[in-house]
């Protein structure tokens, strides 16, 4: 089996070079993931290849394959019949009309294919076939594409190096999981942990529909996701900002009004950044125990009701302070409470 990497829409996907088949072919799962488009209405016949489900077509579609000088080439492929059929539902196959459209040479000695502009590509022939990598896939959709792998290397999925490759391939938060949950699981108990922890949407997934939010995270944490999201996504810094600055924290929404709109992103962050800090060393005042001495000096000192208008927190431990000891001052209370021989405050 020969094959290659390339992307589709900024999604590694494995495709397969088959020059004795007569047409292209995608699974159904990787065109969903890439987000391409299947004509389900063409009326394109299709002989030789009865024995797939075919469920539509794709015009054309751009592929992005590496060159052997390291180079991001653009090429071409029409016609690309979509299949549900469990083996390749996660690949592309290429095949003979894409070889005539667009390959001049195969070396199969040096592994390379020369395209008709000149650009020489690498393949991988046999068990030298590329691991998958989740990248932004879900975990069920990179768990397929191993099972992919595993078809092409003649290999079962209780095989151990199988899993090795499933884990070293995985999100850094899902080798985390994995780690916590016990590696030497079987592979799909794994693999049902993961999906089950993971059923919310991704952060590129929020990031795109401006749900991503800072949350709990600092500020750096947080602009750290936006960037990477951002990158995948290819927003430029105006959109970046304003995703950025959508997803901020309430607090740091209002700081961000106090903010100079020509600062650029990063100078915004440093910004926050010291915002940040600053709230830390302010936020020391709102651990109980301190405040129970400070409060104390202010009973003390007679300015505890003061302390009421400072936050929340300080309202609550400051009132039940003062309801602790309440005074009268009115002459004609004071008088009557003389007559009685009852003096002093009254506690409550």
């Amino acid at each position: 089996m020969i094959t290659l990497s390339c992307e589709i829409n900024k999604v590694q996907v494995t495709v397969i070079l088959d020059s004795g088949a007569n047409c292209n072919i995608i699974g159904e799962s990787i065109a969903k993931i890439v987000g391409l488009k299947i004509d389900n209405t063409s009326n394109t016949e299709i002989y030789t290849i009865s024995k797939f489900n075919i469920l539509g077509i794709i015009c054309a579609i751009e592929i992005s394959i590496l060159s052997q000088d390291g180079k991001q080439e653009q090429v071409e492929v029409t016609d690309i019949f979509v299949t549900n059929k469990p083996e390749l539902e996660s690949v592309l196959v290429l095949g003979q009309p894409w070889f005539q459209e667009n390959v001049m040479k195969v070396d199969f000695p040096n592994k390379t294919l020369t395209l008709l502009d000149g650009t020489d590509i690498l393949f991988v022939i046999g068990t030298e076939i590329p691991a998958p990598m989740q990248g932004d896939q879900s975990v069920d959709d990179y768990f397929k594409m191993i099972k992919i792998y595993a078809i092409a290397l003649s290999i079962d999925l209780d095989n151990q190096d199988l899993k090795g490759t499933f884990f070293n391939g995985l999100s850094r938060d899902n080798k985390k999981e994995v780690i916590r949950f016990g590696f030497k699981k079987h592979l799909n108990e794994i693999v049902n942990h993961l999906n089950r922890i993971s059923t919310g949407p991704t952060d590129i997934q929020k990031f795109r529909f401006g749900e991503l939010e800072q949350g709990n995270e600092s500020v750096m944490e947080y602009f750290a996701k936006v960037e990477k999201c951002g990158k995948l996504a290819g927003y430029n810094e105006e959109r970046l900002r304003y995703f950025f600055l959508r997803g901020l924290s309430p607090d740091n929404q209002m700081e961000a009004r106090r903010c100079r709109t020509d600062l650029s992103l990063d100078e915004l962050v440093a910004k926050y950044i010291i915002y940040d800090l600053r709230m830390v060393q302010l936020n020391i005042f709102d651990l109980p125990e301190l405040l129970e001495q400070i409060l104390y000096f202010l009973e003390i000192d007679r300015s505890l009701y003061s302390a009421l208008f400072v936050n929340r927190l300080w309202y609550h431990c400051s009132a039940p302070i003062l309801w602790r000891r309440v005074e009268f001052f009115n002459e004609d209370y004071q008088q009557d409470q003389c007559e009685k021989n009852i003096s002093g405050p009254l506690y409550w």
